[in-house]
């Protein structure tokens, strides 16, 4: 836990499908690393804890998990503190089915972006969030990166990812830098426990990716 409030790029979901949670909780240590600090800790000791004022409770299946035995099973699980975190936040939001933090759990790890939205909002930290499934180039040119603001963006994985088949969530670290005359785009983003990495490709292939925007003001 005191890596990843002294690194909050660390963070990783590794083989876990919890992107929205890893995002979430990225931005939540770049900003607020004592109230991470204070909920992880809660969260080990009790089984309940707060990232400000959302409540973090899992269910008692996920909280008797043995780790160790888990990650026997799962190699590539992420490391222990990253994997209880976001493990107790999916669990905690879900209403129907139950998480007990193995990768397999497909249904059980989704999470909608709009959902994640809601966990930016309940939190407090922020003056006001908003989520956007708006997509073509005018929506693009909207999104807006600032000193005083946290983005997330919901885009194909092959972006970042090629090959792959999925959607995923990455933060973006800095404005974007779009030339539609020579159909480019260059930004900075974050994602899977890696060093903030640049990113140029062209707008085109883009705005076919992009999905959705999440943006939590401060």
């Amino acid at each position: 836990m005191h890596d990843l409030i002294a690194n909050p790029n660390l963070f990783n979901q590794g083989a876990l499908g919890l992107c929205t949670s890893a995002a979430f909780f990225h931005h939540v240590l770049q900003r607020k690393g004592p109230q991470f600090q204070s909920f992880a800790n809660a969260r080990f000791g009790a089984g309940v804890g707060y990232v400000g004022e959302l409540k973090v409770s899992p269910g008692s299946d996920l909280r008797n998990v043995d780790y160790a035995a888990l990650l026997t099973k799962f190699p590539s699980l992420p490391p222990q503190a990253d994997w209880m975190v976001m493990s107790a936040l999916r669990d905690s939001a879900n209403w129907f089915f139950d998480f007990e933090g193995a990768p397999d759990e497909n249904s059980a790890m989704a999470t909608s972006a709009k959902e994640l939205s809601g966990w930016y909002e309940s939190t407090g930290f922020y003056t006001g969030v908003s989520f956007s499934d708006s997509t073509g180039i005018p929506a693009v040119k909207a999104i807006k990166k600032t000193a005083s603001n946290h983005i997330a963006l919901w885009i194909t994985a092959d972006l970042v990812a090629p090959g792959s088949n999925t959607t995923h969530m990455i933060t973006l670290e800095t404005p974007f830098v779009i030339n539609e005359v020579a159909d480019s785009i260059i930004f900075d983003y974050w994602t899977w426990g890696q060093p903030i990495k640049p990113m140029e490709t062209k707008l085109s292939a883009f705005v076919a990716a992009q999905l959705g925007t999440i943006t939590a003001k401060f």
